[in-house]
C-alpha cells in the first residue's frame, strides 16, 4: 500500500513538474515565493540552464524556512542545456527525490519536513542575465490539499560569484537575491513603485475559508549570502475608509488592521471588528451575503529587513464535505499604487 501510495505521488508530482515547464521564467536569481513539505505533500522544483557554457554550473539554494522564514542554504549542479526536477524535501525524510531517479545533475535538497517556506536559486558560475529557467510546483496526495505550480519571479541580473562556488559570503556577488523594486522594474518583473494597497474579498464564510499569507520582499542578498539578517519587516493592511462592504454595497463601520511578517498569515475575520463579525453573520441586512465581504487595505512595510514590496498569496478552500472540496486554490493578489 505505502509503495502503491509513493508510485502515485511520484507519478503526479512528475506530471505537475511537467505541465509547470522548467523555461518559464529566467533570471539568474529566481525566487519561489512558496512552498510546503510535509506527509502526503510534495513540493518539486524544475530547473534548467539554457546556457553553453562548458563550465558545471554551481546553483545555490536559499530557503527561507517555517513562520521566521530561517536560512538554509545548499548547492546543486547544471551542465550546459540542462534539466532538473527535483522534490524540496530530501529523499532521507520523505522527499521524492530527482525526477526520473537516473537524472545525474545535482539537486539542492531541504533536510527539513512539515513545514512551508520559500526559495531563492542563483547561477553562480558564468557570466549571463538569462541562463537559469524554473519553476515550481506543489501537490498534495489528498484530494481535497493543494495542487498548484508557477513560474519563479526573474531579477534578470548577472549574479556570478568569485571563483564559482563560495564558502565566504564576501566572495558573493552582490545582485544575488535582489529582488528590489529597481532591479524588477529594470527587466519589466515590477512595478517602478510599491503596490501595496490591496481590495481584499472573500466569499461566504460557511462555504470558502479565506487566508492570506505575506512575504515581503526586495534587496535579499544578506539572506542569500548567510550573511546575519533580521528578516522580520512585517506587511499590515490599514482600513482607512473605517468600513467593510457586504456583496451589497452596504457597508458596516470600523476599523481592524491586519498583516503578518515573512510568510505570515491572516484570516478574512482579522479583518473584522467584534462588531463586524457579528454584524456579517447576524445582521439581516449585512449577512444576506452569507458573511462575504471587501475591505479595502492601504499597505505598509514596516521593520528591519528594508523591504520595499510583498507578495501577498491568498488561500481559498470550499468548507469539508462539499462536493466542490477539491482543495486549497492559491493565487498572487494583485495591488494598486494608489491608496483608497
Amino acid at each position: 500500500m505505502k509503495k502503491t501510495f509513493q508510485k502515485t505521488l511520484i507519478a503526479a508530482a512528475a506530471g505537475v513538474a511537467l505541465m509547470s515547464a522548467v523555461g518559464t521564467a529566467s533570471a539568474n536569481s529566481l525566487l519561489f515565493p512558496y512552498f510546503k513539505v510535509g506527509a502526503g505533500v510534495q513540493s518539486v522544483v524544475s530547473l534548467s540552464n539554457a546556457g553553453t557554457a562548458s563550465a558545471t554550473e554551481d546553483i545555490h539554494y536559499s530557503y527561507g524556512v517555517g513562520p521566521t522564514c530561517a536560512h538554509y542554504d545548499t548547492w546543486g549542479k547544471l551542465t550546459a542545456n540542462d534539466i532538473i526536477s527535483h522534490s524540496v524535501a530530501a529523499p532521507s525524510i520523505g522527499g521524492i527525490g530527482v525526477i526520473p531517479a537516473n537524472d545525474t545533475s545535482v539537486p539542492g535538497y531541504l533536510p527539513q519536513n512539515e513545514t512551508e517556506g520559500f526559495l531563492i536559486v542563483s547561477n553562480v558560475t558564468t557570466a549571463s542575465v538569462n541562463a537559469l529557467r524554473g519553476s515550481l510546483a506543489v501537490i498534495e496526495a489528498a484530494s481535497t490539499g493543494t495542487f498548484l505550480s508557477f513560474p519563479g519571479i526573474d531579477n534578470g541580473v548577472n549574479t556570478i560569484a568569485v571563483g564559482g562556488k563560495y564558502s565566504n559570503v564576501l566572495n558573493a556577488n552582490a545582485n544575488e537575491g535582489n529582488f528590489n523594486l529597481a532591479t524588477l522594474n529594470a527587466v519589466g518583473a515590477g512595478p517602478a513603485v510599491a503596490a501595496l494597497n490591496f481590495p481584499l474579498t472573500w466569499l461566504p464564510t460557511g462555504t470558502v475559508s479565506t487566508t492570506w499569507k505575506t512575504l515581503p520582499i526586495g534587496n535579499m542578498n544578506a539572506f542569500t549570502t548567510g550573511a546575519a539578517q533580521s528578516w522580520a519587516a512585517n506587511f499590515g493592511v490599514l482600513n482607512n475608509q473605517n468600513n467593510v462592504w457586504n456583496n451589497d454595497e452596504t457597508f458596516v463601520s470600523g476599523s481592524q488592521p491586519a498583516g503578518g511578517g515573512c510568510l505570515g498569515t491572516f484570516t478574512s475575520g482579522n479583518l473584522l471588528t467584534a462588531g463586524q463579525a457579528a454584524a456579517f453573520l447576524n445582521d439581516p441586512i449585512m449577512s444576506k451575503g452569507g458573511g462575504s465581504g471587501l475591505y479595502k487595505g492601504t499597505g505598509l512595510l514596516n521593520g528591519a529587513g528594508a523591504p520595499d514590496n510583498v507578495i501577498l498569496l491568498k488561500l481559498q478552500k470550499v468548507t469539508s464535505g462539499s462536493a466542490y472540496d477539491r482543495g486549497t486554490l492559491i493565487h498572487r493578489e494583485l495591488g494598486q499604487v494608489a491608496a483608497f
